[in-house]
Formats: structure tokens, sequence, C-alpha cells
């Protein structure tokens, strides 16, 4: 699917089909989303919502709730996540603690967690779901750090200055 999904903070989400359709399809989250991930293929969405937790699991054809996945304890305002690209994990990062977990979305139960040392603040995947990537502050600026799906570290790359988010190409 091409298309957009734009998030209000009153909870209205509205999906448009790109390039062809002229007006969107909204529906109203129970509250105000804190963020939003798609499983890449549109037809589900994974929301964070302002004292929520869990993940709230949206299905853009229905426009509907379908699901709920408890987030261990995690608070969703300081939480960031990405699902998997073949939707079967769900990465969330815990920057209170500081803290990755990988929540299988069929079971919907933790399958892996790893402490981190520095504040995260930012994660992305890969197209291919191979690589995890961690932004976080340091001592000296700030680093990317690069794990497997398994969560072992594969690389840090040390970056100038405090980053504030990822931005990645899909």
């Amino acid at each position: 699917h091409n298309l957009a999904i734009v998030t209000a903070e009153n909870g209205d989400v509205s999906v448009v089909y790109l390039p062809d359709q002229h007006a969107a399809d909204t529906f109203s989250l129970p509250g105000p989303p804190v963020q939003v991930g798609d499983n890449r293929a549109g037809t589900r969405l994974f929301v964070l919502l302002e004292g929520e937790e869990d993940v709230i699991v949206v299905d853009t054809e229905q426009l509907a709730i379908t699901d709920r996945i408890p987030l261990a304890g995690i608070d969703a305002a300081t939480a960031r996540m990405v699902p998997s690209p073949d939707g079967t994990t769900l990465y969330v990062l815990d920057t209170a603690t500081p803290r990755i977990i990988a929540i299988d979305l069929g079971t919907k139960q933790v399958t892996q967690e790893l402490r981190l040392s520095n504040q995260p603040l930012d994660l992305t995947i890969s197209a291919d779901g191979e690589l995890l990537s961690v932004a976080a502050t340091t001592d000296d600026g700030g680093a990317l750090t690069t794990y497997n799906r398994s969560l072992q570290p594969i690389d840090t790359v040390e970056l100038p200055a405090p980053p504030s988010r990822i931005v990645s190409p899909r």
C-alpha cells in the first residue's frame, strides 16, 4: 500500500491511500498518540497513547483497534518503538530505564531485553529487519549503536552532538 498516516493531538488518525484518494478515512483513538508506527505494508499501526500501558494495534483497512500489546511496565511517554518488517517482533526502547525489549507479536511476550549504558533517545530498524539502531547521548555528544536481531551490539559510531531523533529511509 502507498499511504500517508496523519495523527492529531485529539486522537484522530487519518489514512490516505496515495495517489488517488481525495478524502481521508479518519477514526478516533481513545487518547492522544505519543508515537505511531506502521508494519511497512501499511495494514497495521502500532500506537503509543498518553497514559496507556499497552501498545494499541489498529487495522488501517477496518479503521478499528484490533489488539493491545502490554508494554512490560514501560511508560508510553518515555518509550519509542519500531515493528520488524516481517511483522513478528515489536522493539521497544525504554528511555527511562534505559533498555530495549523485543516483544513477540504472536504471543505478546517479551523475548529479549538489553540494558543500555548511555541515555537512549530513539531507535529504528533496517528495511530487511536485520539491524536495529539506537541513538543516544553520551558525555562527548552522541552515539549511534547498531544491534542484530538478537540485540547483540555490532558497531558504535560516535556523533559530534547529542541526537534528537533518527530519520531512517525505508
